[in-house]
């Protein structure tokens, strides 16, 4: 008897589709993507026909965007028509989690010899994506309008939402912090009263910044409040997509965001009153005349700046006019 449950439960497994990890990168709409397809969950039962599919999405588009996804796949001989709302729900290590989404109304296809397939997309956050990879045990119920359906996670199907954190997820700050978005919409403007250092995390055992510092009365866009540290840029909020395309996300989220201690900050402007703008007005540190400005330095005029905009300004634009702090 075991020995036949074995063999059918092989050729079940072996009619199913391979799991992959894919990449797609779409020109036209500016975004690249990462997702699980495939990924069987287990628990079916040795004589149901029914196929149930759960994996995680991360899409990040050109302009910095990040959207996480879970996608459900039911392929049966009969329809489940999922729901909308909250109609995806796992028990987590015995925590119950409802996840919302639009239903598979406009994902509903037959295929070859009739059977049916539907999906639906549900959106997460990292943190949720994490908490099933981590998970010793997780069940799941997937609500339809003509019934409900159940499946588990088997060891496997764990291993492999690892996998995805593990290589398509930001690593996870040992202080619980994780970074903001570079383009993020600011919380509040604020400043510090005196001069003060600003580190690569939320805490004094973390590095200097590369830029130094800031100057007492310089304004910087509040982005997030973590454990008594503030994460913040000062970069004009224009001036951005020219620090990601010469530098790529990853360095320009390196150099424009800082952590500074939320005690050395002043709130000047409450969220709702705060818009993107440019740089206060400052000084020149440099004035390029035989040259041309490039960052925080004079090149000659027929180079080409890699440098992102710092306080270098050129001769014509005058000693007192504005010019963008690099962080």
């Amino acid at each position: 008897m075991k020995a036949w449950a074995l063999l059918l439960t092989i050729v079940l497994a072996g009619c199913a589709t391979a799991y992959q990890l894919s990449t797609r990168r779409d020109d036209f709409n500016q975004y690249n993507q990462w997702r699980m397809e495939n990924n069987l969950l287990a628990g079916a039962g040795f004589l149901s026909s029914a196929n149930m599919y759960l994996g995680a999405t991360k899409t990040t588009w050109d302009s910095g965007e990040t959207q996480y996804l879970l996608a459900v796949t039911y392929r049966a001989d009969n329809w489940l028509f999922i729901e909308d709302g909250n109609s995806l729900r796992l028990i987590i290590d015995g925590e119950q989690v409802e996840y919302s989404g639009d239903g598979s109304s406009a994902y509903r296809n037959v295929l070859s010899g009739g059977r049916i397939h539907e999906r639906a997309f549900y959106k997460v956050t990292p943190a949720q994506i994490r908490r099933i990879a981590e998970a010793l045990e997780i069940r799941v119920r997937l609500e339809g309008n003509q019934f409900y359906a159940e499946r588990i996670f088997s060891p496997l199907n764990i291993e492999r939402f690892r996998a995805f954190v593990q290589q398509y997820l930001r690593k996870r700050r040992p202080d619980g912090c994780e970074s903001a978005n570079v383009k993020a919409w600011p919380e509040w403007i604020g400043s510090p009263p005196r001069n003060v250092n600003i580190r690569i995390g939320p805490g004094i055992n973390y590095p200097l910044h590369e830029s130094g510092g800031l100057l007492a009365g310089e304004e910087i866009q509040i982005l997030q409040d973590c454990q008594g540290w503030l994460q913040a840029r000062a970069m004009p909020e224009h001036l951005i997509d020219r620090a990601i395309e010469l530098h790529g996300l990853a360095r320009a989220q390196e150099m424009l965001l800082f952590w500074v201690r939320k005690d050395l900050i002043r709130r000047q402007a409450e969220p709702a009153i705060v818009a993107p703008r440019p740089a206060p007005a400052r000084r020149c540190c440099r004035i390029c005349t035989r040259g041309k400005a490039c960052g925080n330095s004079c090149i000659a005029r027929n180079l080409t700046c890699r440098q992102p905009p710092g306080c270098a300004c050129n001769g014509e634009q005058g000693q007192g006019d504005s010019c963008p702090r690099q962080t």
